[in-house]
């Protein structure tokens, strides 16, 4: 008759847990601190957006972190950290 060998429930009671892997520094640090906002427009929006970016030396980030400032200082929403530094940046 064949026996097959039974784990120690002592041992299995006192087993050290696998501790969960430690979350790594943020993948990429200019994004910590921010949140992404989405929309959706056509093809031809994005591709002048692009082309807007390329001749203006900046990003589409920073040309629409600008238009979103001048968006809120339109309305009259009060301004907050984020948006100043927006139109900090912007400004370059």
């Amino acid at each position: 008759m064949c026996t097959v060998a039974q784990p120690d429930p002592v041992a299995m009671g006192t087993a050290t847990p696998v501790s969960a892997p430690t979350k790594p520094e943020h993948w990429r640090p200019s994004h910590v601190g921010r949140v992404a906002i989405h929309g959706y427009f056509s093809e031809e929006t994005r591709r002048e957006l692009k082309l807007l970016a390329v001749r203006q030396d900046r990003t589409v980030e920073d040309l629409l972190g600008e238009a979103v400032a001048d968006l809120l200082r339109k309305y009259a929403a009060p301004r907050t950290d984020g948006c100043r530094r927006a139109i900090t940046t912007s400004a370059r």
